[in-house]
């Protein structure tokens, strides 16, 4: 075969369709950094999010330095000044939104904007407004990271924790055995609904009551099914057998029962009625203090969960990792010709090694078919050399 036709044989095998292939061939190959905010910018804290704006713009929300966008598929970026945001948006009349909660008076605060960022229309909700019924109200309310869905028939939904000042882990009502009681109303993370293009938001359900920091993908295919990727944290719940949970949560022996952390691990939920309802997904718990996850459901059927690596017996470590399903999520790659079906047992793909390291989540985008940017934090926050940046990558083909 002449070095032409060679290469030509390549070029066609790397461009197809990623899903043709026997998934034992399928690699993720790092391509260039961009730059998205430079360092000097003062950024305070950085749960990332990312969404694509029906005018093909990229936005990534850093949450204590505004909006960045991008024109050009991930190449340049400039800034767009906007309040404190854990959650971002958009919906199909490219409306951009956002939401926050305001730690010292109870309330989630909500914007929209019509101009992509120019300017902002504010609703703030008082969280009595938001618990559902209860015998005792709830009286905080905030998150982290979270996502906005829009239904197929304008309805928009968020999340956010609703809970109790002292925290459930601190309230005698809520105690057995020192332990927290299995089933007592701790609160958690819930799904406000608005069906007014904003205006009102209420509607609340449970999404998991130890859940936090969460991102939403919907399926393609069938918007009542939707995945999500979120970070649970608790600790032992009276009556729960110490050795099992410290086994399967990777918690070391020395972690006290009462404190919240016996569990800290990313979370996969699954809800099969648009939200209404969610339920753990097997295989879905990773390890410990792998957390801040995100998680991409694509148009070809491809999901992307990215979530920090983490030091044996607990720790981040500063690696951004992948975990990829090519249909879906019902299996996951794992360098086998079919995958698993677990998510927790896949290939962690290193998306950023260590250095430079990443913190805070890190969602991804994705360009091109079997092409994607995956956006970062990295630096010193206490120096002001803290920046946020992306990665290109792909899946490609082995020969």
């Amino acid at each position: 075969m002449s070095r032409l036709l060679l290469c030509v044989v390549s070029l066609v095998w790397l461009l197809q369709p990623i899903h043709a292939a026997g998934w034992e061939r399928v690699q993720v190959k790092i391509g260039e950094t961009v730059n998205i905010v430079p360092q000097g910018t003062r950024l305070v804290r950085s749960m990332l999010g990312i969404i694509r704006h029906p005018d093909g713009s990229i936005f990534v929300n850093t949450q204590t330095g505004g909006l960045a966008r991008s024109r050009d598929q991930g190449k340049t970026w400039s800034l767009i000044p906007a309040e404190r945001a854990f959650a971002l948006g958009v919906s199909r009349d490219g409306r951009l939104w956002l939401a926050d909660g305001v730690k010292d008076a109870s309330q989630l605060v909500v914007r929209h904007s019509s101009d992509s960022g120019e300017t902002w229309t504010t609703t703030a909700l008082d969280v009595s407004d938001l618990s559902p019924e209860s015998t005792r109200p709830y009286n905080w309310t905030g998150d982290d990271y979270n996502t906005f869905i829009e239904r197929p028939d304008g309805t928009l939904m968020f999340s956010a924790g609703l809970r109790r000042i002292p925290w459930f882990y601190e309230d005698p009502s809520l105690m057995e055995d020192g332990l927290v009681s299995p089933g007592a109303d701790v609160g958690g993370l819930f799904l406000f609904r608005s069906r007014d293009g904003g205006k009102s938001w209420g509607e609340p359900s449970l999404v998991h009551e130890f859940a936090s920091e969460v991102g939403y993908a919907v399926d393609p295919a069938d918007p009542d099914h939707i995945l999500a990727m979120t970070r649970i944290q608790r600790p032992l719940l009276a009556g729960e057998d110490r050795s099992e949970t410290l086994k399967k949560t990777g918690a070391p022996a020395s972690m006290e029962s009462h404190v919240p952390a016996i569990y800290k691990n990313g979370l996969l939920l699954e809800s099969r009625d648009g939200g209404r309802t969610f339920g753990e997904v097997p295989g879905g718990l990773t390890g410990f203090y792998e957390i801040r996850g995100t998680i991409l459901w694509t148009p070809h059927n491809s999901v992307v969960v990215t979530h920090q690596g983490a030091h044996p017996g607990g720790g981040p470590d500063g690696t951004l990792l992948a975990r990829i399903s090519l249909d879906g999520g019902r299996r996951w790659l794992d360098g086998t010709a079919t995958g698993i079906p677990a998510m927790n047992q896949s290939r962690k793909f290193v998306l950023v090694p260590m250095p430079p390291g990443h913190s805070f989540t890190a969602p991804s985008m994705q360009i091109s078919e079997n092409r994607f940017l995956s956006v970062y934090f990295h630096g010193n926050l206490s120096r002001n050399i803290a920046m946020v940046s992306g990665v290109f990558w792909r899946l490609e083909h082995l020969p």
